[in-house]
C-alpha cells in the first residue's frame, strides 16, 4: 500500500459506512404505525425515506458493505506490512462509527409514525456527543500523522544540510 493511499481509503470508507448501515439496519417503523399504514392512514416522516426498489436497495447496500470490508482490509494490511502509519486505523474506526451513527440516524428520521417522531429528537440531541466522543481516536490519529509527517521533513532537511 503507497503512502498517498490511506486518504483515499479513508474517503471510500467515509462515504461507504452510512450507506452500509441504512441497508443492515431495518426500517424503525413501530408495529402499530405498520398496521395503520395498511388501512390507508398517511404516516408522518421527519424525512421521507428514499427507495430505488428492492434489488437496487440490495445491490446498493451490498457493494457498499463491500467497500467497507474492503477498505479496512488494505487499512489493516497496510499498517500490519507497516507501510502506512498505524495511526490510520484510529482515523478508520472514527470514520466507521461516525459512518454508522449517521446511518442510524437516518434510519430513524426516516421512521414512518403517526404524530411527533420522539426518536428524532433524541437523535438530534446526542448527535453532538456522539459525534464528538466517536472523532477522538481519529483527531489523535491526525496528531500523530502530522508530527511523523513534520519528523520526516526534519530528518530530510538535516540529511540535505549535513556534510
Amino acid at each position: 500500500m503507497d503512502r498517498r493511499s490511506p486518504p483515499f481509503t479513508t474517503l471510500l470508507l467515509a462515504v461507504a459506512t452510512p450507506v452500509a448501515a441504512i441497508w443492515l439496519i431495518p426500517d424503525q417503523t413501530d408495529d402499530v404505525s405498520r398496521r395503520l399504514a395498511a388501512q390507508g392512514v398517511k404516516l408522518d416522516y421527519g424525512i421521507e425515506p428514499v427507495s430505488f426498489g428492492p434489488v437496487a436497495n440490495t445491490v446498493i447496500g451490498v457493494a457498499a458493505c463491500a467497500v467497507v470490508v474492503a477498505c479496512l482490509a488494505l487499512l489493516a494490511y497496510g499498517a500490519a506490512r507497516r507501510t502506512i502509519a498505524r495511526a490510520w486505523l484510529g482515523v478508520a474506526g472514527s470514520t466507521l462509527a461516525i459512518g454508522f451513527f449517521l446511518g442510524f440516524s437516518w434510519r430513524v428520521w426516516t421512521a414512518g409514525g403517526i404524530g411527533a417522531n420522539i426518536g428524532a429528537g433524541l437523535v438530534m440531541l446526542m448527535s453532538p456527543v456522539c459525534i464528538g466522543l466517536s472523532s477522538l481516536p481519529g483527531l489523535y490519529g491526525a496528531v500523530l500523522l502530522r508530527r511523523a509527517h513534520k519528523q520526516r521533513q526534519l530528518s530530510v532537511l538535516q540529511q540535505e544540510t549535513a556534510p
